[in-house]
């Protein structure tokens, strides 16, 4: 059981590591001065060394063979099914943050992607206007008012906050594997998941520059920050986060 709870901790936790690709992408060639929430950066520079050794060894190795082999046509099919099966954690979010009408169609946009979709293999429910959007429990947490606490970096499972991590606790019961009986199956499906999630993050390595742990870490805060305001500010995205 402490083995299927881990798996889906680190499901949820690489997902926020998706924040970081797009923050990414918005922060290239940007460097950020403003002092952060990061009370143990020299353990958490350890630990990112080490988390760092063991993707470049054995975790993009195993993305990047997934890549190759699988052509896009079904990466992106399996990518819809996971993506589908994780939203009722969207829409519940919405309605806990009270964004009852956007909760609304997240939940239609998950019954017709389940369905018409064939349990998410097609992303009907886009085509028809509805779009894909991303809310969790540490975003809810942090528009109810609690401050994200210190930064962490957690070995194996990457960028964090305490906020976020125990908002990842409360998701893991949000997630349809949770409640697969077949353990074997659940594990299986919890592999897959990680390595496609993975591999998704391959096209944005190369934005990474100068010093990565630095760079990792205001992206995620920032992106973070930027996902419980919904961009709503004008303000400097680092003053609430301290």
């Amino acid at each position: 059981m402490k083995l299927i709870i881990r798996n889906n901790l680190y499901s949820q936790l690489l997902r926020h590591a998706i924040s970081v690709l797009f923050a990414l992408i918005s922060l290239t060639g940007c460097a950020h001065t403003q002092p952060t929430n990061d009370p143990f950066e020299q353990i958490n520079r350890r630990i990112y060394s080490f988390n760092t050794f063991a993707d470049r060894t054995v975790i993009r190795p195993i993305a990047v063979a997934y890549q190759q082999v699988i052509p896009e046509i079904f990466r992106s099919r399996i990518g819809n099914v996971f993506d589908t099966a994780s939203y009722p954690l969207v829409f519940i979010n919405q309605f806990l943050q009270g964004k009852f009408e956007t909760g609304i169609r997240d939940a239609g946009r998950f019954i017709i992607n389940s369905t018409i979709g064939s349990a998410g293999l097609f992303d009907v429910a886009s085509s028809l206007g509805l779009s894909k959007n991303s809310e969790d429990f540490g975003q809810t947490l942090g528009v109810w008012g609690l401050a994200s606490g210190p930064y962490l970096m957690l070995p194996l499972l990457g960028p964090a906050t305490f906020r976020d991590g125990v908002g990842d606790i409360a998701d893991y019961y949000g997630q349809l594997n949770t409640f697969t009986d077949h353990v074997p199956t659940r594990n299986v499906v919890n592999v897959i998941y990680f390595i496609d999630l993975r591999q998704r993050l391959l096209a944005a390595e190369r934005l990474l520059s100068g010093d990565k742990y630095l760079f990792t870490r205001d992206a995620y805060l920032q992106q973070r920050h930027f996902e419980v305001i919904d961009g709503k500010t004008k303000g400097d995205p680092f003053l609430d986060e301290r």
